[in-house]
């Protein structure tokens, strides 16, 4: 299940730092067994700089009992040096009689696809903002009902009415 959803899954024991990585997460990020040693520190190397103080943070609020599950997204180097986003979410599964987590198990996803994609998309949108922000004309999007849902500034200077003003009108409207 885990192979065909794509995860890669850990199991750590708090107490020792002892983690076991299996394949699936070792291969998403290009490395065998023998490279990867089976230590909390190992994963915790392997972190992006800019998102290591704010993944520990939430892990240890989970840790601390604070959440019901950890969960994050962010970059981990692979063997090759490219750097990967994951979504990162585990939970405790054993604590001691005082509270202290003893085991945690979890799993990665690469979301790297739908980062990227997300980027780019951003940047599609910000391409179509400038470049219809620009045009003399005015443009007004509708929806499939016939009302205003987008429009850029010319149309409402040309129609002397605000954005919000213009927003859910159709052209049946006085």
């Amino acid at each position: 299940v885990l192979d065909g959803a794509g995860l890669g899954a850990w199991d750590w024991h708090v107490p020792s730092g002892r983690v076991n990585f299996d394949q699936r997460f070792l291969a998403m990020l290009g490395y065998t067994a023998e490279e990867f040693p089976p230590h909390v520190s190992s994963w915790a190397k392997i972190v992006h700089p800019d998102d290591l103080n704010e993944v520990m943070a939430i892990l240890q609020q989970h840790l601390a009992g604070k959440t019901n599950m950890y969960s994050t997204e962010h970059r981990l180097r692979r063997r090759d040096g490219r750097w990967i986003w994951v979504l990162d979410s585990g939970r405790v599964l054993e604590r001691d009689t005082h509270g202290q987590p003893i085991r945690v198990c979890g799993i990665h996803l690469d979301i790297t696809a739908s980062r990227e994609a997300e980027a780019l998309l951003r940047e599609s949108e910000s391409r179509y903002r400038s470049v219809v922000g620009a045009l003399a004309e005015g443009i007004v999007v509708q929806d499939y009902q016939g009302a205003i849902v987008a429009c850029n500034d010319q149309a409402c200077r040309i129609l002397g009415l605000t954005r919000d003003q213009l927003y859910g009108l159709t052209s049946m409207d006085p």
